[in-house]
């Protein structure tokens, strides 16, 4: 920030700057640039997801609309809109984290409430007895459309094989 600097020096009349001043300046300099410092590194810790944008950050602001079934301060579902099992609902993170691999342990207590909110709306689908399959793509590789960490819930009718060889 070296036009702080400037700025700070333009502000003293020559006639008045000493060597006191010039110390002044350059430790009130060095604060700012410390906290300028601080405040970057406090920017980078925070989610830096939070501003990420996605069709389900637009989902769970209610910007766009959808059959929204479930939604707290950490989670929101809502069935899919291209179904491939009779019940196929989405549990996703408030918060947007991109891809299962970017999961870290401030995140556990999403991923909990992810998994009990699928056991919840199985069991309000009525789909518990007969069993489902809860699926989380990760990546290129495992196909995952939406770079927003979500969770499939399907069930209703036989899920298939795991893989199809």
């Amino acid at each position: 920030m070296p036009w702080l600097k400037t700025a700070i020096i333009v502000q003293q009349p020559q006639s008045r700057l000493r060597a006191s001043n010039v110390y002044s300046i350059q430790t009130e300099y060095a604060r700012l640039q410390l906290i300028g410092v601080a405040l970057l590194q406090l920017s980078e810790k925070k989610d830096k997801h939070v501003l990420e944008e996605t069709v389900f950050s637009k989902i769970i602001r209610k910007e766009i609309p959808s059959d929204m079934l479930y939604q707290d301060d950490l989670v929101t579902a809502f069935r899919d809109i291209n179904p491939a099992r009779p019940t196929h609902i989405l549990i996703v993170p408030n918060v947007h984290i991109p891809t299962a691999c970017e999961f870290s342990d401030e995140h556990e207590p999403i991923l909990g409430r992810m998994l009990r909110v699928a056991s919840k709306l199985a069991d309000q689908e009525g789909i518990s007895a007969d069993g489902y399959r809860l699926i989380i793509n990760c990546g290129e590789h495992g196909r995952q459309e939406v770079m927003h960490v979500h969770m499939h819930l399907l069930g209703g009718a036989d899920v298939g094989p795991m893989l199809v060889r």
